[in-house]
């Protein structure tokens, strides 16, 4: 679209042009529920085809990483144990730095179960804990009403940890899209915010409805974005463009 922004129709292993320069990439892939989600099929014959898929996609990204790069994979339960080890192979098991819940208690409830009401996000850095990366602390409100003030307590609020508590988008909201899976743009707010600074480039190789671009246009950085679905790629532009 322009030197700030760029949307590629493809996949990730198709479009490397290059390595060494990306800051952040944050991949939110199909999470292995053997379902057709309309806009992306998440259907594979088995664990071994889905991990072959995910270890050709995180490894055409790990590529495109600079040395201190901050990369993030979005997964939940059905998948995230077996991805771990992949990624210790790909980065390093040192390369790790942080398991992030995403908390969003909503929805419906299990007679048979507890319910499941998080997703999990793992944090590497290309080149390990020695590489030199970027993360911006970050504070949230107390949960505690009326600490702000005292003694004790900053004004802006306490250190974010890795439990993150932000509600999914309501069926009303004015961000939604109708791209089956959106994420909220306040978590992607956030993963742009830690883990990159003003100008930094940020990928995502498989961008859906383009939240990641609006958060990283928005905050100043450039953006890459990626997807085999045309429809995606529409929607993403179109929403890059407002912010532009």
């Amino acid at each position: 679209m322009n030197d700030r922004c760029l949307i590629q129709l493809g996949e990730a292993g198709d479009v490397v042009a290059g390595i060494g320069f990306v800051d952040l990439v944050y991949m939110d892939p199909p999470f292995y529920t053997d379902r057709d989600r309309g806009d992306f099929d998440d259907r594979f014959p088995d664990m071994e085809s889905y991990m072959d898929f995910l270890h050709e996609n995180v490894g055409a990204v790990e590529q495109l990483m600079r040395t201190g790069g901050n990369f993030i994979l979005h997964l939940d339960w059905h998948a995230v144990h077996y991805a771990k080890v992949m990624c210790d192979q790909i980065f390093g098991y040192d390369a790790f730095v942080n398991e992030i819940i995403w908390n969003y208690a909503s929805g419906g409830a299990s007679k048979t179960r507890l319910s499941r009401k998080h997703d999990n996000l793992l944090h590497y850095v290309k080149g390990g804990p020695k590489a030199k990366y970027t993360f911006n602390t970050m504070r949230e409100p107390y949960a505690t009403p009326d600490v702000e003030g005292r003694p004790g307590f900053h004004p802006e609020g306490r250190v974010l940890t890795d439990v993150w508590n932000i509600s999914i988008m309501s069926t009303t909201s004015k961000e939604r899209t109708g791209y089956n899976t959106q994420k909220p743009l306040k978590l992607m707010d956030r993963i742009i915010g830690l883990y990159s600074n003003p100008g930094d480039l940020v990928l995502d190789p498989m961008c859906g409805s383009g939240t990641t671009g609006v958060a990283a246009l928005s905050a100043g950085r450039r953006v890459w974005l990626i997807d085999k679905n045309s429809e995606a790629i529409k929607i993403a532009e179109a929403r890059c463009l407002e912010v532009q």
